[in-house]
């Protein structure tokens, strides 16, 4: 059975945020952040809230001293993000599904240089 393809949003130290497309498998999801996953929920999407809004961030990256990427100031969270990561939506189920392209707009200028 094919995989889906999840649209996401990029966030990489120094760089502007960016989309891609890439599979709905653990191992694409790895690959994008360079190790475990580490899943943070931020909140629900502003255009359906059904869906929620996750920060996927390399799980190790404090540790393994990745560079340093962005301030991350959201609801109840207060911290910093090293390495590359990416941002997802979720649905009830809690399955990874497309950002909307609301929300890619909104995370583009919250995550801007």
């Amino acid at each position: 059975m094919e995989k889906k393809l999840l649209t996401v949003l990029v966030i990489e130290p120094n760089k502007k945020p960016y989309v891609k497309v890439i599979k709905d498998e653990l191992s694409d999801l790895q690959k994008q952040v360079g190790g475990l996953i580490q899943v943070v929920c931020l909140g629900e999407s502003k255009t359906d809230k059904d869906i929620s809004i996750d920060l996927i961030v390399n799980d190790e990256g404090k540790l393994m001293s990745l560079p340093f990427n962005r301030w991350l100031f959201s609801v109840g969270i207060s911290d910093f993000i090293v390495g590359n990561a990416f941002l997802v939506a979720s649905n009830a189920d809690g399955e990874f599904v497309s950002l909307p392209e609301a929300d890619i707009k909104k995370w583009s200028y919250e995550f801007r240089l």
